[in-house]
C-alpha cells in the first residue's frame, strides 16, 4: 500500500508521467495501467478557470445541437451532480467517399479549450436501411471534457418528462449563419436542379419547426415553409429564397466531404422572362420599353416595334408582367 499511496503522489500531485513512474517502480507500463485501474487512481483536472464560451463557440454548438451533436449526461448525474459534455457522432466517410475527419477536427480546434480525442468506433445505426435491416456504421465521435457549462446547456436543450431527455428548441435562440451552416452540413439536402434545401428536423416537434421558420425569416431573412416525411416535420426552403440560402452558408463550408451540398453545378435558372419557351422578348428589350415610355412614345408604337401586342407592352409597364425577372436581375446575372 506504501507504493500505491506513492504512486498517487506521483500521478496525481506532481502529475509525473507513467513512464517516469514505471521507471521508479522498475515495473512496466502494462501493470503501471493495471495498479491505476484497480485502484481508481485518475488525474484529476482542474477546469474550474477556463474561460466562457466565445460568440463563435456558441455558434458552432448551437448549430450541432440543432443537428447531429448532442449534450452527454451519465444516467445518475442529477444523483450525484455529474457534469455534462458536448458529442457529436459522424460516419466515417460522405456520400461520395471523403473522409468526415476534417469536419470533426474543425470542431475540435473551434472548442479549445474543452477538446478532447476524436475516437473511431463501430456502432449500431440508428435508422433502418431500405431492406428493413439494422446495420452497423463506422463512425468518428467527437467528445470535449465534462463540464458545468455544457451541463447548463443540457437543462437549456432537454426536458425530461418520464426516464427519457428529449431534445428541445429553445425560446432565446438565435440564428446565424455560421449556425446555420453547420446545422445544415449535419442535416440538409440540396437538390439544386430543383431549386429546393430541405433540413430534416423529424426530431422536433411541429410548433418547434414553427419557431424555427420564424427564426430564418427574422434573423437570415429566409422563406421557408414546413413540409411532412413520414408523419414528422421538415423544412423546406422556399425556390425564391433558395438562391439567398447557399450563398449566405457556402462561405463556411471549408470541408471537401460536405462541397456536395452546397453545390449550384446542376442548378438551372427558372423559367422567367427570356428563359420561357414562349417568351418573345428579353430583358434588355423589356428595359428599352420602359426608356421608350419615358421619353413619350405610345404604347402601339412600342409594340409594333418589338413585334408584340399593345395589351402585352401594357401589362409590362404596370408590372403585371416581368416584374419578377426585373426584380431579381442583379441577383442572376451574379451566378
Amino acid at each position: 500500500m506504501d507504493n500505491i499511496e506513492q504512486i498517487k503522489q506521483w500521478y496525481c500531485n506532481e502529475k509525473i508521467s507513467r513512464a517516469e513512474i514505471a521507471k521508479r517502480e522498475n515495473i512496466t507500463l502494462e501493470s503501471l495501467k493495471y495498479l491505476l485501474q484497480k485502484y481508481e487512481i485518475k488525474k484529476m483536472r482542474d477546469w474550474s478557470d477556463l474561460p466562457d464560451f466565445t460568440p463563435i463557440q456558441i455558434e458552432v454548438i448551437n448549430g450541432s445541437l440543432l443537428g447531429d451533436g448532442g449534450i452527454h449526461m451519465s444516467c445518475d448525474y442529477e444523483k450525484n451532480n455529474k457534469n455534462g459534455s458536448f458529442k457529436k457522432t459522424q460516419s466515417r466517410l460522405s456520400i461520395h467517399g471523403e473522409s468526415k475527419l476534417p469536419y470533426l477536427t474543425w470542431h475540435q480546434s473551434i472548442l479549445l479549450p474543452y477538446e478532447s480525442k476524436i475516437k473511431s468506433r463501430t456502432q449500431k445505426a440508428k435508422f433502418k436501411f431500405y431492406d428493413q435491416k439494422e446495420k452497423m456504421l463506422e463512425c468518428y465521435v467527437f467528445r470535449t471534457i465534462s463540464h458545468s457549462r455544457f451541463t447548463e446547456l443540457n437543462y437549456k436543450w432537454y426536458i425530461k418528462p418520464k426516464d427519457k431527455r428529449v431534445k428541445i428548441v429553445p425560446n432565446d435562440l438565435t440564428l446565424t449563419p455560421l449556425t446555420l451552416a453547420v446545422w445544415f452540413c449535419d442535416d440538409g439536402i440540396n437538390d439544386a436542379k430543383r431549386r429546393q434545401a430541405i433540413i430534416c428536423t423529424d426530431g422536433f416537434s411541429f410548433l418547434e419547426c414553427e419557431l424555427l421558420l420564424s427564426l430564418l425569416s427574422n434573423n437570415l431573412g429566409i422563406k421557408a415553409r414546413i413540409i411532412k416525411y413520414q408523419k414528422h416535420p421538415r423544412i423546406m426552403v422556399a425556390p425564391s429564397s433558395y438562391l439567398d440560402f447557399i450563398k449566405l452558408i457556402q462561405p463556411y463550408f471549408i470541408w471537401p466531404c460536405y462541397q456536395y451540398k452546397v453545390s449550384l453545378a446542376n442548378y438551372k435558372h427558372p423559367a422567367l422572362g427570356e428563359f420561357h419557351r414562349n417568351s418573345k422578348l428579353s430583358l434588355k428589350e423589356v428595359e428599352q420599353i420602359f426608356e421608350l415610355k419615358k421619353v413619350g412614345m405610345f404604347q402601339s408604337e412600342i409594340a409594333k416595334k418589338f413585334g408584340v401586342s399593345a395589351s402585352a407592352v401594357c401589362n409590362i409597364l404596370q408590372g403585371k408582367r416581368w416584374k419578377r425577372r426585373l426584380s431579381q436581375k442583379s441577383r442572376f446575372e451574379k451566378i
